[in-house]
């Protein structure tokens, strides 16, 4: 599953620039927090290859 949810959390941050390291945890894990089982599961049946 990392790999099919890494794009979608790499594309909400792309072009943000953060000052540290621990800013980029936070916003990584209110992405995914954000993220609801329905939404998972569209996510996994949209198209991505399998790995």
């Amino acid at each position: 599953m990392d790999f099919r949810v890494f794009p979608e959390v790499k594309s909400w941050l792309r072009g943000v620039r953060f000052a540290s390291k621990p800013e980029i945890t936070v916003a990584d894990q209110r992405i995914v927090s954000s993220l609801t089982l329905t939404g998972i599961e569209t996510l996994l049946t949209s198209g991505f290859p399998d790995p």
